[in-house]
């Protein structure tokens, strides 16, 4: 499975099995409602619950947080 995360003009394809290491360097940035959204996603992306049903396989962001995390897949090689 793949994650898509974009930002309406570039695509990242995130691998499942990376999707909580990248929730966890998002966990340390910020806790305002746009990380927290983001996070959710990632995590609920691979560990579905009742209360949380699987998100859809795409993730769209502002481009500030796409950079971002553009920059921690790249740094923490999520690849």
């Amino acid at each position: 499975m793949v994650l898509k995360i974009t930002d309406g003009k570039e695509i990242l394809n995130l691998k499942d099995k990376f999707c909580i290491s990248l929730e966890l360097e998002v966990n340390k940035i910020d806790n305002s409602n746009e990380w927290i959204a983001i996070g959710n996603h990632l995590y609920y992306f691979v560990c579905p619950n009742t209360n949380h049903p699987k998100p859809p396989d795409t993730l769209k962001v502002d481009d500030k947080y796409f950079l971002i995390l553009k920059n921690i897949i790249q740094t923490k090689n999520f690849i």
